[in-house]
């Protein structure tokens, strides 16, 4: 996701590993400008060391922040979302979901009025086609050879109120 405004800061969204690691983590950069640059000053982690992947980062509408990532596909992929309310310090996890999404790309996003939503593709699960029949309608996948996920129905979820769990799904794009 873009940059989001903290003072004359910039926070974004990453994932970073270490290199006496095997596995990385995601988290917060803060990036401020220093000699006509930005430059990364920070990394704050927010997952723990498990390669979660495709952070993303909004500004709630009261002024907390919200982050979300996936998940790899051998762990569920579960779909967690922390927030860091206003003036704390501690990550707190509200939402963590188990085959909400598939394996496919997913954001976080926050409409004109502020109301955090995600968009990811629906839900399928993994079906296996018969040999030598090809489809259109999902993208193959890497392992195990031969299986297909849909990746063309879009939908987007907005949070709920209380943040800690997202309205009924609204259907955006169903090809």
């Amino acid at each position: 996701s873009a940059g989001i405004p903290d003072g004359d800061d910039l926070l974004i969204p990453i994932a970073a590993g270490r290199p006496d690691r095997p596995k990385h983590s995601s988290g917060v950069s803060r990036w401020q400008r220093t000699g006509g640059t930005w430059q990364p000053v920070a990394y704050e982690p927010v997952t723990p060391e498990d390669n979660s992947i495709e952070p993303s980062l909004v500004r709630d509408i009261d002024g907390s922040l919200l982050f979300m990532a996936r998940g790899r596909r051998e762990s569920g992929p579960p779909l967690r979302i922390w927030r860091l309310a206003r003036g704390r310090t501690d990550w707190e996890l509200i939402i963590h979901r188990q085959r909400l999404v598939n394996s496919t790309p997913v954001t976080l996003n926050s409409a004109a009025d502020g109301t955090p939503y995600m968009l990811t593709n629906l839900y399928q699960p993994e079906f296996k086609l018969p040999p030598g029949v090809h489809s259109d309608g999902g993208i193959s996948r890497l392992e195990p050879k031969g299986w297909r996920g849909e990746r063309t129905t879009l939908c987007l979820w907005a949070l709920n109120d209380a943040r800690d769990d997202f309205e009924t799904p609204l259907l955006v794009r169903d090809p």
